[in-house]
């Protein structure tokens, strides 16, 4: 059976979707638990690279291993954009 493919309109992309079939987008798993607790930890106005370093270098989310850690702020960033600037990210 071919693999359908779907490319996402420009005007999605600039709201912050993305054409990628890669990582996040393959994986079975929304992670809501984990974005849940990390909007939790964090102002509603936090800067991207604050969503990075409470993950990777406060362990925000209680990950095992730094490589864990990075993984997960990089298929929330795929995901969630993870970035007040993106519309997506406000949904």
């Amino acid at each position: 059976m071919p693999t359908q493919v779907i490319v996402v309109p420009d005007a999605a992309l600039a709201s912050g979707f993305a054409n990628a079939f890669t990582g996040a987008s393959t994986s079975r798993t929304l992670m809501l638990p984990e974005l849940r607790d990390l909007l939790a930890a964090l102002p509603a106005d936090a800067a991207p690279a604050e969503y990075r370093d409470a993950v990777v270098a406060r362990n925000a989310l209680a990950k095992p291993t730094a490589d864990s850690r990075a993984k997960t702020v990089r298929f929330l960033r795929d995901r969630f954009a993870l970035n007040p600037a993106v519309p997506v990210f406000h949904s």
